[in-house]
């Protein structure tokens, strides 16, 4: 079945993100096979509410890089082990750069995807989640300034 936005200019995988318990000990473990931290920030609730689709948690993140890779390790301070949702320890989700990130959130829910989160808007990046019609968590990602 073909459809436009297969024909979109999708650029390359953006970064792999899970869901970890302890974010030091995760790091140093990714360390021991050659990551290193490229950065690490907090956010609150009202943005994990807003950007993640996820109420009354807060987040710690760390993005590790090597070889051009970006693995990005997400730690809840309020982790729900048994809840399917992106809190759950070992869940992931796959981001993938667009050079557009409304119309091909709008594309994507037109092909059965659902949107659990608003378009964050950042001076670096945009962003939402979106759950595919399998229940894999996709993050659209439109970075500012670089070419997808």
């Amino acid at each position: 079945m073909e459809n436009s936005l297969s024909k979109a200019p999708f650029g390359a995988l953006h970064h792999v993100g899970f869901t970890i318990s302890d974010i030091d000990r995760s790091i140093a473990f990714y360390e021991c096979l050659g990551f290193v931290v490229a950065s690490r920030w907090c956010e609150g609730p009202e943005l994990c509410a807003r950007g993640l689709g996820v109420e009354g948690s807060d987040i710690e993140l760390v993005q590790m890089r090597r070889d051009g890779f970006v693995l990005e390790l997400i730690a809840f301070r309020q982790p729900r082990e048994n809840d399917p949702d992106p809190s759950q320890i070992g869940n992931a989700h796959l981001a993938f750069s667009v050079a557009d990130i409304d119309a091909t959130c709008a594309e994507l829910a037109a092909l059965g995807g659902r949107l659990v989160s608003e378009v964050i808007r950042h001076p670096e990046a945009d962003w939402a989640q979106l759950i595919d019609p399998d229940g894999i968590r996709i993050e659209i990602l439109m970075v500012h300034g670089q070419a997808n």
